[in-house]
């Protein structure tokens, strides 16, 4: 599977972002060097500052609407970010929302025929071991001698490092001891809080790992960013649709870029209205006047296709949101049962 265009150029801004960081070695100068290549200046004419909540690690987002290969995009950006940002191992940890995404991850890249996993093994020689906490904690092809010589993906959950379960990462391991103790020769070893010095945590935090997060909207809160912390990452990419408030988006998609490489193939028509009400409202008529038709056509054929209008509510706590009750509020008053 070839990257479209589209996807391109967004691993293209990827990449200039990255060097451009490789050169000041600060996220949020970085932040400001990269906008102002494209006449944008952070802090004006609408444009967000550089959010910094790692501590000074690189943390940016590229949006990306549904269907548009996300995914895809970052299996690909793992080869321009480890070519701009070396060190002495090729770890990656890609973080997943949920454990049913957890588990069609996993068995994506672990898939020789899959084009995720083709795209790895073409980016790096066929040399790419894709691991799940369980391997991990096992020890399994994660050693001193394997993250120098090949892509080591661990594929995980937020979830991975949470609850009692989760709590496993963080506690000695003896399978871990040889890598934890190489990483302290070589002066690369994190001293994780609450974790012990071989605890798989503190093994991934020695690698300095790219950290991939796949729908980001869903890590914003305290303990997603205090595990990100932990990883002690070189770098944080953020996939998603919605990004969060204060994510720092540095290059995105649009629907008709993905309509124009039939990445879509239903018509995209989008219009742009003054205010939240106009919109509810027009939304609702063209539902109706879709209704109208769709009657019309069960008449002719005997099948009935329902139509219908999907709303996303903003979340409670930011100025102005449109929350869940306000716009059921408004659409009650529209006359919706």
């Amino acid at each position: 599977m070839e990257l479209k265009q589209y996807q391109r150029d967004v691993l293209r801004e990827v990449g200039r972002f990255a060097r451009t960081y490789a050169m000041t070695r600060d996220a949020a100068t970085a932040y400001g060097v990269f906008m102002n290549a494209v006449g944008l200046t952070p802090g004006q004419g609408g444009v967000e500052r550089y959010r910094d909540d790692l501590g000074g690690a690189p943390k940016v987002c590229v949006k990306v609407p549904t269907g548009g290969g996300k995914t895809f995009i970052g299996a690909s950006a793992a080869r321009v970010l480890t070519e701009v940002l070396p060190t002495r191992t090729n770890v990656v940890v890609w973080l997943v929302p949920r454990r049913e995404i957890l588990s069609q991850t996993l068995r994506n890249f672990r898939n020789p025929g899959h084009f995720l996993r083709m795209a790895l093994d073409r980016d790096f020689g066929g040399r790419v071991e894709v691991l799940d906490k369980e391997d991990g904690l096992r020890g399994r092809s994660f050693s001193a001698a394997t993250v120098g010589d090949q892509l080591t993906l661990f594929v995980l959950s937020y979830d991975s490092f949470k609850n009692k379960d989760g709590r496993r990462a963080y506690a000695e391991n003896s399978s871990l001891a040889g890598l934890t103790a190489y990483q302290q020769d070589v002066g690369t070893a994190v001293d994780v809080e609450g974790a012990d010095d071989t605890a798989l945590i503190s093994a991934l935090a020695g690698t300095n790992p790219i950290v991939i997060v796949d729908e980001s909207h869903h890590a914003g809160s305290k303990l997603s960013l205090d595990m990100l912390r932990n990883l002690n990452p070189r770098f944080v990419l953020e996939l998603t649709a919605t990004p969060g408030k204060g994510a720092n988006v540095i290059a995105q998609a649009t629907a008709r870029q993905l309509k124009r490489e039939e990445m879509v193939k239903l018509p995209v028509v989008v219009y742009r209205r003054p205010d939240k009400r106009t919109t509810i409202s027009d939304a609702v008529m063209l539902q109706r006047r879709l209704e109208a038709i769709a009657e019309q056509d069960e008449v002719r054929t005997g099948r009935y296709i329902r139509p219908i209008v999907l709303f996303q509510a903003e979340r409670r706590g930011t100025e102005g949101a449109e929350t869940y009750q306000k716009l059921k509020e408004k659409l009650v008053e529209g006359g919706i049962p």
